[in-house]
């Protein structure tokens, strides 16, 4: 799942934090992005998958 936004975050080995990158707040490390660019790129992805999904969806109600 995804927010449709990009922040700066940090993760280790048992934690991660969301807004910040001095220390981890949550527990649980995440995978994240080297750079914004990277992360923009995946959040494109990601949207242009879902919403060629739901299109889909349509164009076969419509019978395409």
């Amino acid at each position: 799942a995804y927010t449709r936004r990009v922040v700066v975050a940090c993760s280790g080995i048992v934690g991660h934090s969301y807004g910040r990158t001095d220390k981890t707040t949550t527990q649980g490390a995440r995978w994240l992005y080297s750079t914004r660019e990277r992360a923009l790129r995946a959040l494109r992805a990601a949207l242009e998958k879902d919403f060629a999904i739901e299109l889909a969806k349509i164009d076969q109600e419509l019978g395409e």
